[in-house]
């Protein structure tokens, strides 16, 4: 008799096991497959060209990467210089971030494109001039310090981000700007 319930239990206890094993086969057999997608490009390369040539600096930035970008550039002067941004297409100095970082700097109001660009107009941004006002100095030997020889720096700092589009496919430049990882170029 004890024989009988001990066989009993064995066989409840292989059913409740072999019922479990069931489900858990189930959950470890379950796939999901998926279709279709969107393309990410990360790669953010600008490369920067300017040049000083009768009191204005040129600048212009190329996007060499793969991905669309956003770029902002900003004129760091010595003491007493003051540069003045001139009218240059598609270069506004309104801050498109919002962000604190943003001000003083010129944003290109489109994005540029990357290495798939059908034209090279689309990689390269027109030129932001900036001219360079030097201060008055007294003369020496009729000639101004800066006219003897001496040296400043008009440094521009270029950045830039991948760049983001609103739903309706729109060019976002705050959220870009405020969220997207700066790359700011040397």
């Amino acid at each position: 008799m004890k024989k009988k319930y001990v066989a009993l239990l064995i066989v409840i206890a292989a059913l409740v096991f072999s019922a479990s094993i069931g489900g858990a086969l189930a959950y470890f057999s379950t796939y999901t497959t998926a279709m279709g997608g969107y393309p990410v490009a990360l790669d953010n390369n600008p490369t920067p060209e300017e040049w000083y040539k009768d009191g204005l600096k040129h600048l212009t930035i190329k996007n060499t990467g793969d991905g669309p970008i956003f770029v902002r550039a900003k004129a760091v002067v010595t003491d007493g210089v003051t540069p003045e941004y001139q009218e240059s297409a598609n270069w506004t100095v309104n801050n498109l971030s919002g962000a604190d970082d943003g001000a003083g700097y010129y944003y290109y109001g489109k994005a540029l494109e990357g290495k798939n660009a059908e034209t090279e107009a689309e990689k390269i941004t027109s030129e932001l001039l900036i001219k360079i006002t030097f201060p008055t100095q007294p003369k020496i030997e009729g000639k101004t310090k800066y006219e003897i020889g001496d040296e400043m720096n008009v440094l521009v700092l270029f950045e830039s981000v991948p760049a983001m589009y609103k739903a309706d496919g729109t060019e976002d430049f705050a959220l870009a700007w405020t969220t997207g990882p700066v790359t700011v170029v040397k």
